[in-house]
């Protein structure tokens, strides 16, 4: 949450000086202790933007070096974003996935409804995140059993996007492991 938090901070650090742009020159106290307050607030504004900017460093770096596929899924059900590792596993190449295939096209028709529910379960906010045992169609039509870890992401209580984490297994049934 402290990217979300920071982005928070930086969105409210521009506000105010934006509206410090539109106040008239001459109507400022230019005093050193206000002049020090603009650039306390400035200093504020860019430590932020920096810890924002290594974040998202940080989280692409966990995300795309991954040794377990990883999603961000948009909420109609498209893969906006997919590592290498997911691709490797279900045969697609990461262009194939991200323009326009959603994660039904790819999951066993059988096991829809049972991911579909809990889906509707985390964006009514009835759960926080969900464990499920699944099957993906590979590319070549063979079957893969996996573990899908589903979280779903809000800014301000306003859904955003799925955070999906994929492992294979040898076995699996269609069944909810867990949610919470």
């Amino acid at each position: 949450m402290r990217f979300v938090n920071g982005e928070s901070h930086i969105k409210e650090l521009k506000r105010i000086t934006e509206e410090l742009d539109k106040t008239e020159i001459d109507s400022l106290d230019l005093s050193d202790s206000y002049l020090g307050k603009l650039s306390a607030l400035n200093n504020q504004l860019e430590q932020a933007e920096h810890d924002a900017e290594l974040a998202g460093h940080k989280f692409r770096l966990a995300f795309f070096e991954s040794g377990i596929g990883m999603a961000i899924v948009g909420l109609a059900g498209h893969w906006l974003e997919v590592n290498k590792r997911l691709c490797e596993l279900v045969g697609y190449t990461e262009s194939e996935l991200t323009n326009g295939m959603r994660w039904q096209d790819i999951t066993h028709p059988d096991d829809i409804s049972p991911d579909t529910e809990l889906v509707g379960q985390l964006v009514a906010g009835k759960i926080r995140h969900y464990e499920l045992h699944k099957r993906y169609i590979h590319k070549n039509g063979s079957v893969i059993p996996i573990i899908l870890n589903v979280s779903l992401v809000k800014d301000e209580g306003e859904s955003l996007y799925f955070i999906s984490q994929i492992r294979p297994v040898e076995e699996c049934p269609t069944e909810v492991v867990s949610s919470g």
